[in-house]
């Protein structure tokens, strides 16, 4: 009898993903998932990579202290990330004052070209360290995530943060070369368009490690901790929406303010209506700063989310199995 109280299985609901330890005796009937509330039915087969004895971690020890440590390499690509960040807004705020906003635009650096091409020098390789850093930190993770059936997603993210690497190098090799926009070679414009198109699935692939993020917590933190995640995700998704509604409402600003302007004599006249942005009128200027502001603003609430989620996951997995104490308030946790 005591054999079947302390004997366990592990599995995940299909509802939620959470992990759930039930008796082996409920094998087969419908219990509560704790997480979401819906019920389920234990199954009859145990998570296949569990030992017979329920005090046995699912993940292994060394290999939880080996991701925790991973972790803080990511932790340290985020700071990066946010200094580079932070050196961009610094570059275009003196480019836009200095030059004005169409100028940013047009990538007309004046007397600023050398000086411009060696900060986006520096941010290249700010990205490039960053990368390293989430390489191996991802690596390290990859053992705990395969206990937790999430160590392909390792693999994907890893091959998503070398594709920003590419990507971004990529899209701004013609301000490396000091090149305007209007001068840019048809083909470095293929580049650059390439570039960004490597950027954004790079980006996107690295999302999937919120999959991983959730398997672990799920393992070593309270449901609480996992809510977290959700949280992140609602939020870059309501970034990504209000930004695009944006966009589009500074487009529809720029339009009718250029349809005004066009009463005036030589309000329209450029040489080139696809490239030249000096004949967007104050209107739509102060439309893109309002949505330039919101993404910027979004960016660094996504900043500290995710740093809360990852120090979060590496307190658990540095107490693991032991890490149901970990606190609610995850930007708390000590570093």
């Amino acid at each position: 009898m005591l054999e079947t109280t302390r004997s366990g299985t592990r599995f995940y609901c299909p509802e939620c993903g959470f992990l759930i330890r039930a008796p082996r005796a409920d094998a087969g009937s419908s219990i509560p998932c704790l997480n979401c509330g819906e019920q389920i039915r234990v199954p009859r087969t145990a998570h296949p990579l569990e030992s017979d004895a329920d005090d046995s971690p699912l993940i292994p020890l060394p290999a939880a202290r080996l991701a925790a440590d991973g972790i803080h390499h990511l932790l340290v690509s985020l700071w990066l990330w946010l200094t580079m960040f932070l050196l961009t807004l610094v570059v275009l705020g003196l480019w836009a004052i200095l030059e004005g906003p169409g100028a940013v635009f047009n990538r007309q650096t004046g007397h600023w070209t050398r000086a411009i091409a060696v900060s986006y020098g520096i941010r290249l390789g700010l990205l490039a360290v960053g990368v390293g850093m989430r390489w191996v930190g991802y690596g390290r993770c990859r053992e705990a995530a395969e206990a937790v059936r999430a160590g392909g997603w390792v693999t994907t993210v890893r091959l998503g943060a070398v594709l920003t690497l590419i990507g971004y190098g990529s899209s701004v090799c013609p301000a490396l070369l000091g090149y305007a926009l209007a001068e840019t070679p048809l083909m470095l414009r293929a580049v650059t368009q390439l570039g960004d198109f490597i950027l954004t699935t790079g980006i996107v692939l690295e999302m999937a490690a919120l999959l991983v993020w959730f398997r672990l917590l799920s393992e070593a933190a309270r449901p609480s901790c996992v809510q977290q995640v959700r949280r992140y995700g609602i939020t870059a998704v309501a970034a990504v929406a209000i930004t695009i509604i944006g966009m589009c409402g500074t487009g529809v600003v720029t339009t009718i303010a250029l349809g005004h302007a066009g009463s005036q004599p030589n309000a329209m006249q450029y040489s080139d209506p696809h490239l030249n942005y000096k004949v967007v009128p104050t209107a739509g200027w102060i439309a893109a700063g309002v949505v330039f502001t919101l993404a910027t603003g979004f960016l660094l609430v996504l900043f500290y989310q995710y740093r809360g989620m990852l120090r979060a996951t590496r307190h658990a997995l540095s107490v693991y199995p032991q890490g149901t104490d970990l606190p609610d308030d995850l930007p708390g946790i000590p570093g």
